[in-house]
């Protein structure tokens, strides 16, 4: 119970300080659904024969049919246009917000660079009993 009201907090954050990604600004991707999107979005910059990609965006999705958040990493293309090269066709499901662009400096350590927004969203919207006494942890979203 706790948990849901932290996650809509979180969403009612998201949703008043991050900009939407539209629909029509979103192309298909790979569906590789391996929950590594971190990893996926750097070596699809990173692939010499992929010229396409040209950005690596944190960003934050919430499915529209269940209402889950999710920390994510998406691709932007030379055309202007957001790919999810991790959930593929699964992106129409889903809408985006934009929480920055990755410099090519923090490729190295974007895994870190996931689990501290989690961790940061997670704590600016909960508070000590929640982590401490009820051990509720970020991994949720």
């Amino acid at each position: 119970m706790r948990s849901k009201k932290i996650h809509q907090k979180i969403k009612k954050y998201i949703l008043a300080n991050y900009s939407k990604i539209n629909k029509e600004d979103m192309v298909l991707g790979e569906g590789i659904w391996n929950r590594r999107c971190h990893l996926n979005s750097v070596q699809k910059i990173k692939d010499p024969s992929n010229s396409e990609v040209v950005k690596v965006w944190l960003c934050v999705f919430i499915d529209i049919n269940y209402n889950e958040i999710t920390i994510h990493f998406i691709n932007q293309l030379y055309n202007k246009k957001y790919q999810d090269n991790t959930l593929g066709w699964q992106y129409t499901y889903c809408d985006y917000y934009l929480i920055k662009e990755v410099d090519i400096s923090e490729f190295y350590a974007i895994g870190e660079l996931l689990e501290n927004t989690k961790d940061s969203l997670w704590n600016l919207h909960s508070n000590w009993f929640d982590r401490n006494i009820l051990k509720l942890k970020s991994n949720l979203i």
